[in-house]
């Protein structure tokens, strides 16, 4: 259900249409063994997807060695696609983009049950706890270290013509938080990141839950949404069962060879 303290929180919706298009498109742009270098179980592929697909254009570059783990070149932006203006970042060609995983405790879970099925041996541990907490609480904690640390690596990195970027992904059983009741508009629920100097947007996914974007140059969230009931003509997924951003991130790695194995493919029952 919709939250009333939501009215005049800043929406911007894609179609799913043109998420399928930012799987298809960085496949297009960049090698397929240069995409299997993004971190399956840190989220890394997914952020690649969705920023591609906001942005509407693929990464240019995918860190190999000591570069920025995205990097996007904007004047190759399909201008139709790309809600950029909105965002605060029209302001500059290039867009260095940093990924961090906000909790690493269910991804260790699911790493262990995998390793142990791969070993042919039954899981000595199948149950997973975690407290419910709020985004605020984990942005305040966790997310701002994680923000610090990018930014340090940003500023190691990037040029003066490119804007610094950040891009956070959360695991919801490691981050089961309250919001998830109202989601996905949970813009007006979010502490401002006034505090976050020399970024110019930072990005938080709790994957098929939640997606929003703090920009510096607006100063203020942005929900960003999947239109997932528009379904695409050219895309009839053999995975019906699963969500939209699961459903992309096997069809992903599919078409690279990659991982098989993902944390972020998971039911709530």
């Amino acid at each position: 259900m919709l939250d009333p303290g939501a009215k005049g929180s800043d929406v911007v919706v894609i179609p799913q249409r043109t998420l399928w298009w930012a799987v298809d498109e960085p496949c297009r742009a960049l090698p397929h063994e240069v995409l299997r270098k993004l971190k399956v179980r840190s989220g890394e592929d997914l952020a690649a997807i969705s920023t591609t697909a906001f942005l509407a254009c693929a990464p240019t570059s995918v860190d190999c060695a000591g570069e920025p783990d995205l990097i996007f070149d904007l004047s190759h932006s399909k201008s139709e696609r790309s809600p950029i203006s909105s965002m605060g970042l029209a302001n500059k060609r290039f867009a260095d983009f940093e990924v961090k995983s906000i909790g690493v405790w269910y991804r260790k879970f699911d790493a262990t049950i995998d390793q142990s099925l791969g070993r042919g041996e039954i899981p000595m541990v199948t149950t997973f706890t975690a407290a419910v907490t709020t985004v605020n609480e984990v942005l305040a904690g966790e997310g701002l270290n994680q923000i610090d640390r990018a930014l340090r690596q940003l500023n190691k990195k990037v040029r003066v013509a490119h804007s610094k970027n950040i891009f956070l992904i959360a695991h919801p059983f490691d981050y089961p938080v309250v919001e998830m009741d109202v989601a996905p508009i949970v813009a007006h629920l979010l502490n401002p990141l006034d505090g976050i100097v020399g970024v110019d947007t930072v990005w938080v996914m709790w994957p098929d839950v939640f997606f929003v974007m703090w920009s510096s140059h607006n100063a203020r969230w942005v929900n960003l949404l999947f239109d997932s009931r528009e379904q695409s003509k050219d895309h009839s997924s053999a995975w019906d069962d699963l969500e939209l951003l699961q459903q992309v991130q096997v069809e992903f790695q599919r078409r690279i060879d990659g991982e098989t194995n993902s944390p972020y493919i998971f039911r709530l029952e």
